[in-house]
């Protein structure tokens, strides 16, 4: 991973700013993952397919959790697009029902 990472994982950052929101840097990244372990047991990652072209890779995803504040359980399909600069990487972008997280989330 690039020292100067962008992550992009847009949603509601107010609400949820350890989440959602654009992050730079791998402290920040290492912030959202500290989220993720912390507010979701997650049951299923199955990647459904993989495509790459130039410096982009895309991942077409279902992912499946238990929301452990809550007790909800969400199953979401998803895509991340990750780009690649100098054999690092260089961004992240997220793409999922940011709307039905953040409600996931909400007690």
């Amino acid at each position: 991973m690039s020292d100067d990472i962008t992550w992009e994982n847009p949603g509601d950052d107010i609400a949820y700013p350890s989440f959602f929101g654009v992050r730079h840097g791998k402290t920040a990244v290492a912030e959202v993952f500290a989220f993720i372990r912390a507010n979701f047991a997650i049951t299923l990652f199955d990647v459904r397919r993989l495509l790459s072209e130039d410096d982009t890779v895309v991942a077409i995803l279902r992912i499946e959790r238990t929301v452990i504040p809550t007790g909800k359980l969400l199953a979401q399909e998803v895509i991340h697009r990750w780009t690649l600069s100098g054999g690092r990487i260089t961004g992240f972008h997220d793409y999922h029902d940011s709307h039905g997280i953040a409600a996931a989330l909400r007690q």
